[in-house]
């Protein structure tokens, strides 16, 4: 499919310089039995709404434009979702009047550094729509983006109203041989502020990342928060891990993600917060064990701890997953098996 619909795609675009690309993937989850304190379920199937994770995506691309977007099945991340429509998302254009300078509009993401174990534990970014701007100069690069979202505007005065602003997002930094360093500026709106700076770099085999962040409010809230990321391999062998965590004020900042490792944590008292992740892979030609293990906040009374050890592998275009996912709680333990199918074309 995805050839059949490039060649039409490279015929209608013969008289230009632009390349196009169609992906598609099915995917099928299941989970072989449940046991969730004394409750037991078995051979459960499900296909999730996952838009980190499209069902089809389009891309266009030439030397000074392109766009791009994917379409995702409706409804919940979760084994029991029962909506199938398929919804289009992550409508983007981009274009370069200048070699230098690159103009996105539209869907857009962005961040100083993040992890690779989950991909999306850093406080450093920005995922939004609105207006880009990309300038590239040799080893200094910097990014304004201009986020209101779908059917917002960025500004706005009504009549006898208040003036509104919606994000502002600006990053700038420069790479050379002692690694990449930048900074990154998050004016949420006229009452909250993320700002920070970070470093990365390669040493070897040894890949890593820090991130320094503090977060304010007007009504006095206060965020400090650090992020730290190392990954290596050793032969098969391949160690990652992730921590994060700092101070949380007694008036939290707007946006931070109570879900991510060493969180804000919103409704809890004032403090220190803490989290980490930790995978180990072996890789074994067609296949690879590994090993997961996180808690998102080390620091809180309530004790909550996963360890999924599993396997991925390939079986001619289809790829999988196995796992014996386990959660363990003060008074509270649920072990899974999920499993996931995928084929990509």
């Amino acid at each position: 499919m995805k050839k059949i619909i490039g060649i039409l795609l490279a015929g209608a675009l013969v008289t230009s310089a632009f390349a196009a690309d169609v992906n598609a993937r099915v995917q099928v989850d299941g989970s072989l039995f449940t046991v969730d304190n004394g409750s037991f379920s078995a051979l459960t199937i499900g296909h999730k709404s996952q838009p980190w994770n499209p069902d089809m995506s389009i891309s266009i691309n030439g030397d000074r434009a392109g766009a791009s977007s994917s379409f995702v099945t409706s409804g919940a991340d979760a084994l029991d979702n029962t909506t199938f429509g398929i919804q289009a998302q992550k409508y983007s254009i981009w274009f370069k009047p200048f070699d230098m300078l690159k103009v996105t509009v539209g869907h857009y993401a962005t961040d100083m550094n993040q992890e690779k174990i989950d991909w999306t534990h850093t406080e450093s970014g920005i995922e939004s729509q609105g207006y880009a701007l990309d300038l590239n100069i040799e080893g200094f690069f910097a990014t304004a983006f201009f986020a209101p979202g779908w059917g917002k505007s960025w500004f706005s005065l009504p009549k006898d109203g208040e003036v509104a602003l919606e994000d502002i997002y600006v990053k700038a930094g420069y790479s050379a041989d002692f690694g990449r360093i930048q900074a990154m500026f998050h004016m949420i709106d006229l009452k909250n502020i993320w700002a920070g700076a970070g470093y990365n770099n390669t040493f070897g085999s040894v890949s890593m990342f820090v991130n320094a962040l503090v977060g304010f409010n007007i009504t006095g809230g206060l965020t400090v928060r650090g992020e730290g990321y190392v990954s290596t391999n050793i032969d098969a062998l391949g160690i990652s891990a992730f921590v994060a965590g700092g101070y949380v004020g007694e008036g939290d900042v707007n946006r931070g993600s109570q879900w991510k490792i060493g969180s804000n944590d919103y409704g809890k008292p004032a403090g220190a917060r803490l989290g980490a992740s930790l995978k180990l892979t072996y890789a074994l030609g067609g296949c690879t064990p590994y090993i997961y293990v996180c808690d998102k906040q080390i620091l809180s009374d309530a004790f909550a701890l996963q360890v999924k050890p599993g396997v991925t592998g390939s079986l001619g275009s289809m790829g999988w997953e196995v796992a014996l996912d386990m959660n363990f709680g003060n008074n509270s333990f649920k072990l899974d098996v999920p499993v996931c199918f995928n084929v990509n074309f």
